[in-house]
């Protein structure tokens, strides 16, 4: 303990003074009224209960003019709902553009680029994909419409038969019922349908890290590790010791540690 604490004081000797804290007023909400995660966006309803988007000296971004809206999955969209009913949900910027049309009853974000209309219908049978707990009824999606965020166009659909549709940079890796994986381009097509299961798009093949979307070599004499997140892969060089490397094979860190984990921002 000794050590430690004299490797922190002398940490603290080469440290620059802390810089002056100022505090400036923001903006006057309701009670109602909630901080979206990770952003100093501000979810605000007015006196009918219409909900909209405000930055946080309270200046509006997008009007009170919606009966729900979301800012989960990725940061600068919105999930919409207009109205009561069931394919009535859509997406929308930060600055209240439209970016999915208002027919669905899911929006799901898969990554920055990618996102899934879902059309949903109600049944009767059981196991469902969707349970409302709030009005008890059971529902199964028909479809899963795709949209590339970055041209905000629908590039295509998934059957209603995918169990999991996962993004791996440019490509989407989606699970139908039968439990096989296809992996599919940015045109919805079709390029391999042979990966094990949808969650990871890198392995170990013939002693090298592989990107299974491509098929091209990441980084030769390595043995494939995780997916870390942000664009980074943990490896080995077969010491029994991992490392850190970018998705495009540049190394960032020898193979030194004994355990790498992702860490949340």
């Amino acid at each position: 303990m000794k050590k430690t604490l004299c490797a922190l004081l002398a940490l603290a000797l080469f440290l620059p003074a802390a810089a002056e804290i100022s505090l400036a007023p923001a903006g006057t909400f309701s009670d109602y009224a909630y901080f979206e995660d990770d952003s100093a966006r501000v979810v605000e309803a007015d006196a009918d209960y219409r909900e909209g988007l405000f930055d946080i000296h309270g200046n509006c971004l997008i009007p009170c003019e919606y009966e729900a809206l979301s800012g989960y999955g990725v940061e600068g969209y919105y999930v919409a709902q207009r109205e009561d009913g069931l394919n009535v949900r859509g997406a929308l910027d930060e600055s209240g553009n439209e970016v999915i049309p208002f027919q669905y009853g899911d929006i799901r974000f898969l990554s920055e680029r990618w996102a899934l209309g879902v059309t949903l219908e109600e049944t009767s049978i059981r196991p469902c994909d969707y349970e409302d707990y709030i009005d008890g009824k059971n529902y199964n999606a028909v479809s899963y419409d795709v949209y590339d965020l970055r041209t905000r166009a629908c590039v295509g659909y998934f059957s209603y038969r995918c169990e999991v549709i996962r993004a791996h940079g440019d490509y989407l890796y989606a699970q139908i019922d039968d439990g096989s994986t296809g992996v599919y381009d940015e045109r919805l097509q079709l390029v391999r349908d042979d990966v094990a299961d949808p969650y990871t798009a890198f392995d170990t093949v013939d002693g090298n890290v592989v990107s299974l979307s491509s098929g091209e070599v990441v980084l030769e004499d390595h043995l494939f590790g995780a997916e870390l997140g942000e664009g980074l892969l943990s490896l080995s060089d077969g010491g029994g010791k991992l490392g850190i490397c970018e998705e495009t094979g540049r190394m960032l860190t020898d193979c030194i540690f004994d355990r790498v984990y992702a860490a949340d921002e």
